[in-house]
């Protein structure tokens, strides 16, 4: 899957979790980005030592996710050419 269509994609599964108020309302696409890299760099992390682990954290990390679950971010989202720049340095 190409760059374009992957962010398509997951811009998509976004705004529909949005919709049905399922998924807090000032989470941004490169928060979820920022979110799965995290999960991501978990299960590099574990994979050796406790290869289930990654499941753990994923679940916290959707939880927080959750609208039912919001509570005021203490930051703005990063801007257009902030999050560029950080997924430069990934």
């Amino acid at each position: 899957m190409d760059g374009d269509r992957g962010y398509g994609l997951m811009r998509e599964i976004l705004e529909r979790a949005q919709r049905s108020g399922d998924l807090r309302s000032d989470i941004t696409l490169a928060d979820l980005a920022f979110v799965l890299w995290g999960v991501a760099a978990t299960v590099k992390a574990t994979y050796t030592v406790a290869p289930g682990a990654w499941r753990r954290h994923l679940a916290l990390a959707l939880d927080g996710l959750r609208a039912v679950a919001a509570r005021p971010l203490p930051a703005p989202p990063m801007s257009t050419e902030q999050t560029r720049a950080a997924m430069r340095r990934c």
